[in-house]
């Protein structure tokens, strides 16, 4: 995609909500019309929502996977079973996150 094309598209969307706008602020709108609109803005804010906690989750099991690589067991308190299940946890977690990340960034467009 061109960025005059783009920048076309982004204006035609400007323009497309501020009308929206308009219409919802002097009451033009039909219910059914409000109620898509509404529809659309709780799935926006959910999607938003939901993309910055995976993100976070992701930070978060990087750091811990960080600090868990640099962090030497004492087999006194862990077993290598211990560690085993917990490396095998972690995985499962980062394929799932991963998993719904890529359903709803990649697939859904």
């Amino acid at each position: 995609m061109s960025f005059n094309n783009e920048n076309s598209e982004n204006l035609e969307l400007c323009n497309f909500l501020r009308k929206l706008t308009s219409s919802i602020e002097n009451n033009e709108l039909k219910s059914e019309q409000l109620q898509i609109v509404g529809e659309f803005i709780m799935k926006y804010k959910f999607n938003e929502s939901a993309i910055k906690e995976i993100e976070q989750s992701l930070n978060n099991l990087e750091t811990n996977l960080k600090c868990e690589e640099d962090y030497t067991y004492e087999h006194d308190y862990y077993s290598d079973e211990d560690e085993e299940q917990n490396k095998e946890d972690n995985d499962v977690l980062k394929f799932l996150i991963l998993g719904w990340y890529i359903y709803k960034h990649l697939i859904d467009k």
